[in-house]
């Protein structure tokens, strides 16, 4: 299994080395890679609002994600913020803890990069996975996102 986390100019540069690509945010002509087995769902990075990411967009992509697991990669704008949140919930789909998904993303992502996985996403994988205390663990492993959930907001990361 090899899945990375990247931003939309690092996908534009190695999306050829995955089978599989997820797009989750940016408009299919931001992220029109060529690729040919791509999964493009578009929303915005906010928590509310008629762009916000939707539940079957969520469902969408962590479900093309888990079935694509042996190789793939997740992107959106930053590589920060809608696709770690994604990450996490493709984690736990494929039977990884709430706590080992989290400790995943950190190994997913690029170092250094700052991960502050969307709260809404959060909150939708929740009911997405039936998995109680999603948030609250997403939560205490980044706690800058903490007050969000539940919270509605249009603050972009």
């Amino acid at each position: 299994m090899v899945i990375v986390v990247r931003n939309l100019n690092e996908a534009k540069a190695e999306a050829y080395r995955f089978a599989a690509v997820i797009t989750a945010g940016p408009k299919a002509t931001e992220a029109a890679f060529g690729h040919p087995l791509q999964r493009t769902r578009t929303f915005a990075d906010t928590t509310s609002g008629p762009m916000a990411p939707s539940i079957p967009a969520v469902t969408s992509l962590v479900d093309f994600g888990a079935a694509h697991a042996d190789s793939l990669l997740i992107h959106c704008h930053r590589g920060e913020s809608r696709s770690p949140a994604i990450a996490i919930g493709i984690a736990v789909k494929l039977g990884h803890t709430l706590d080992e998904a989290c400790d995943l993303i950190r190994t997913w992502v690029p170092a250094g990069r700052a991960i502050k996985p969307n709260p809404l996403i959060v909150q939708h994988l929740e009911r997405i996975l039936g998995r109680p205390g999603l948030s609250a663990t997403v939560a205490r492993h980044w706690p800058s996102i903490a007050g969000h959930l539940g919270a509605a907001t249009t603050r972009a990361w």
